[in-house]
């Protein structure tokens, strides 16, 4: 039987390319060497002014009102960002983007800016309303911010809302920007799939800084796709049969394969099974069968 597959193996290995889209940013360097790129601005900051000819566009909000920041280094590896203003009339949503490290960097500060909240002349007037320890006001409208992982399994996802951009007009001890800092890394270890420190906000020449940590479990492998260029193929299941019957004595698998991906069952060991599997995937796959991996497993054990 091992000659039988291994000979359908060698018959298909095939080779492929995967083209990555470039970043297209402007950044600079800030006093740790990180880039810093500065976001477009939100269409939300703008407005739509009626010109004399009858026509209208739009113009930027002051720069005094937008005093908000939310700034995140992102390190290693990809995160989604969706940051939404919440207000009695209705969601909006100010970004929502794809963030990671720049080529050549490990890390990467991305900053998106944002106007600050409603302060209400009467805030029993609206049926939702927003404080926060480091304000005295009483806010009609917040911000909410998303931070996920869409490769991991579960797609654990941070979330924190009631953000509150200081109205400076009104706050003593906050004269100046709001700055919401969130560093987001990652670990491979078993650890839980998402970590959060929250500080509070500390106040420095009228400017607030609320500094957030978030740590995600990185396991973004996908079943079978065992050298990680984003489809199961001949090779994958061709480099789980090496393993097993040629180097299972190394105790490890060639260089850049990932084992929890070549243990398509799970069973913490990487056998004949295995190969079988992965390969029954791509045959039925390929002859347009729509099933996971996972399905085929559950039907050949």
């Amino acid at each position: 039987m091992k000659k039988t597959i291994s000979a359908l193996l060698c018959a298909g290995i095939f080779c492929y390319s995967i083209a990555l889209s470039p970043w297209a940013v402007l950044a600079a360097e800030n006093a740790s060497d990180i880039p810093v790129v500065i976001m477009d601005k939100s269409s939300a900051l703008y407005y739509e002014v009626q010109n004399s000819d009858g026509t209208t566009s739009l113009r930027l909000l002051p720069e005094s009102q937008i005093t908000g920041e939310v700034a995140i280094t992102v390190y290693d590896y990809p995160i989604h960002v969706v940051i939404t203003r919440q207000s009695s009339e209705r969601p909006y949503v100010y970004y929502e983007t794809d963030l990671a490290p720049q080529e050549g960097s490990n890390a990467t500060e991305y900053v998106f800016l944002l106007d600050y909240s409603e302060l209400p002349k009467n805030p029993s007037h609206f049926d939702q309303t927003y404080t926060a320890d480091f304000l005295s006001g009483i806010y009609s409208s917040s911000y909410s911010i998303e931070i996920s992982v869409p490769q991991n399994k579960g797609n654990a996802a941070y979330t924190e809302s009631s953000m509150l951009i200081a109205d400076y007009h009104t706050e003593s001890d906050v004269t100046g920007k709001t700055r919401y800092q969130y560093t987001v890394s990652f670990a491979q270890e078993d650890v839980s799939p998402i970590t959060v420190t929250e500080n509070d906000a500390v106040i420095t020449d009228g400017s607030a800084t609320l500094d957030r940590q978030i740590q995600f479990l990185w396991s973004p492998y996908t079943l079978g796709d065992v050298d990680e260029n984003g489809i199961i193929n001949l090779s994958d299941a061709y480099t789980i049969l090496t393993y097993y019957t040629e180097e299972a004595a190394t105790g490890s698998l060639p260089e850049g394969a990932n084992f929890k991906a070549a243990d398509v069952n799970g069973d913490e060991t990487i056998t004949i099974f295995d190969a079988f599997a992965t390969l029954t995937y791509y045959a039925k796959a390929s002859a347009g069968y729509k099933l996971t991996l996972e399905q085929i497993v559950e039907e050949m054990s």
